[in-house]
């Protein structure tokens, strides 16, 4: 019996709840606040400055450490620190509300930083996976340094060359920004 009777009322409800989402965009919803509007901001970008910061804390520490020790073995963990510190940088250097906090000097050359990050990143990662593979690997790992470097080379100096070109946060590669 009840089950017929749940199928009857199902129609119903479903019709409900129709009613209740266009009823959301007919009653006017209150305004934000700016605190509002800012914890809206933190929230969504929080996790980028979390990372940012911890990867650039084992960056800088991975780097101390290869420093104290001073010997050659220890160059994987000089190009692992290298690598976490730029990765770390990158995510800090392309939050809003970190670029925000910083002087209007430093504001200017963000995007440049960013892009430089971004393309050097690569060139950093290939020299650190290189100390940890062996044989004919390390060979073509450490041959794909120097193209990875010549992109470097040609895609910031055309980002310095073009300034209305930056590099965007959720695309990696140059394009046109429009203001």
């Amino acid at each position: 019996m009840q089950s017929s009777a749940l199928t009857s009322a199902t129609p119903f409800a479903n019709h409900l709840r129709n009613v209740d989402r266009l009823l959301v965009f007919l009653v006017p919803q209150r305004r934000c606040t700016l605190g509002d509007q800012l914890l809206s901001l933190l929230r969504e970008q929080l996790g980028y400055i979390i990372l940012g910061t911890v990867f650039l804390f084992f960056g800088l520490t991975a780097c101390a450490i290869a420093a104290i020790r001073q010997r050659t073995d220890v160059r994987v963990l000089t190009w692992w620190g290298i690598w976490s510190g730029i990765y770390g940088a990158r995510l800090l250097a392309q939050t809003p509300a970190v670029i925000a906090v910083l002087p209007r000097s430093l504001q200017i050359g963000a995007p440049y930083v960013s892009n430089a990050i971004t393309y050097l990143l690569v060139v950093a990662a290939l020299l650190a996976w290189s100390e940890l593979t062996v044989g004919k690997m390390r060979l073509l790992i450490q041959i794909m340094v120097f193209p990875a470097s010549a992109i470097f080379i040609s895609v910031f100096s055309l980002c310095l060359i073009f300034p209305d070109w930056s590099c965007s946060r959720r695309s990696y590669s140059c394009r046109c920004r429009r203001s």
